[in-house]
């Protein structure tokens, strides 16, 4: 179970998540591991996932490929962001692998210091913007409600 919540004001953008994630045995009881579940994206940005741990193979994948010159996105997140996510998606399908239905949210700024956030399904969903201040990921939505409201209300006062 992942929690991962975004606020985003006129100036600036939040984004935390839970550090836990578990082993899914064949049979038996799940082993808890302690996991970062936001990484940096495009040297500027913050991504994060939300259920299936293996895109975050295919997104050290794109990440290497940025650094060695293979792969180059804009800065600006409303351009380089959606162009980056369908090449993460691309990746996810080529690997052949079964993948689940995976939260992924990207966040960062436009060139005027806008900031944005993103989020999509994977491994087939549309592309949106996300609301001001949400969570993906969490089964228990009341819960994640109330921790984005408790968020939001610091972020305005």
């Amino acid at each position: 179970m992942t929690l991962i919540v975004s606020i985003k004001t006129d100036d600036f953008i939040v984004m935390a998540a839970d550090g836990m994630a578990y082993t899914r045995p064949q049979a038996g009881a799940a082993t808890p591991y302690e996991t970062q579940k936001l990484h940096v994206a495009n040297v500027s940005w913050i991504i994060g996932f939300a259920r299936w741990a293996g895109i975050e193979v295919q997104h050290q994948e794109l990440e290497s490929q940025i650094e060695m010159g293979v792969m180059d996105f804009d800065s600006d997140v409303r351009i380089g962001g959606p162009a980056y996510l369908e090449a993460l998606r691309t990746l996810l399908k080529k690997s052949g692998g079964k993948s689940e239905p995976s939260v992924v949210r990207l966040a960062g700024f436009d060139r005027n210091g806008n900031p944005r956030v993103y989020e999509v399904v994977f491994p087939d969903g549309q592309l949106y913007p996300a609301a001001n201040a949400s969570a993906c990921g969490v089964p228990a939505a009341a819960t994640a409600q109330w921790i984005i409201n408790l968020l939001f209300a610091c972020c305005h006062s």
